[in-house]
């Protein structure tokens, strides 16, 4: 897993800096009687909700990455990304590039909570610029949803989208439509490289991703009494 392998290469260069090695367990039972904290990479929501009670019952401390929200009443700690801010920031690029006017968020689904705080962060860049906001929604029906914006958003200047098969469309069949305007996507799947002239598009770097996550596991480490953190 080449993911897997940016994370450890990461945190293998902020733990060797301190001179001390790491471990990589396949199960929890493997884990050291003293462990008091525990990095976790996981491949399912439902794992490691499982994963954070079992630690928790064996006094370890988990430290996870990637995680949004985990509805659970046991303790861990993380680093994630949030919706609302990467957003905000991609909004914030494309109306940074001298392109004034409405700016509008296609793709937006009532019954989704990533994409209400995906929604929020474009909206807070707009509002920042002075621009008006505007969204299209998507009722289970992206092409009704592309139409509607089609027909309804010939004024838009600027185009956030939910995600990146409503922006690859748009880049593809309508690329008319986008002339004199600016588009990202929330999403960045790989997708979105095999268009031309690729847009910006939020990403993460597991290398980096796994240095701060050692960070994290150095600093819990050393404190007397561990209690949940987000970076």
């Amino acid at each position: 897993n080449n993911r897997l392998s940016l994370i450890l290469d990461g945190i293998s260069s902020v733990i060797k800096k301190k001179r001390i090695a790491i471990k990589l367990h396949k199960r929890i039972e493997t884990l050291p009687d003293n462990a008091n904290a525990a990095m976790v990479i996981y491949a399912s929501l439902k794992w490691v909700t499982e994963a954070v009670k079992s630690l928790n019952e064996k006094r370890v401390h988990p430290l996870l990455f990637g995680v949004q929200d985990i509805d659970t009443m046991y303790k861990y700690s993380g680093i994630t990304f949030t919706f609302t801010k990467t957003t905000y920031l991609l909004t914030k690029c494309i109306l940074a590039e001298g392109v004034k006017g409405k700016t509008a968020f296609v793709g937006y689904n009532d019954d989704s909570f990533p994409d209400e705080l995906k929604m929020r962060g474009a909206e807070y860049a707009a509002i920042e610029a002075g621009e008006e906001f505007v969204v299209f929604k998507n009722r289970g029906n992206v092409g009704n949803c592309i139409r509607n914006f089609l027909e309804n958003g010939k004024d838009v200047k600027n185009i956030v989208c939910g995600n990146d098969s409503i922006a690859v469309i748009l880049r593809s069949l309508y690329p008319e439509f986008l002339e004199g305007k600016k588009i990202c996507s929330c999403s960045g799947l790989k997708m979105s490289k095999y268009v031309e002239n690729p847009y910006p598009t939020t990403f993460i770097d597991y290398y980096e991703a796994g240095k701060r996550l050692a960070e994290l596991y150095l600093f819990v480490g050393k404190s007397d009494e561990i209690v949940p953190t987000v970076m």
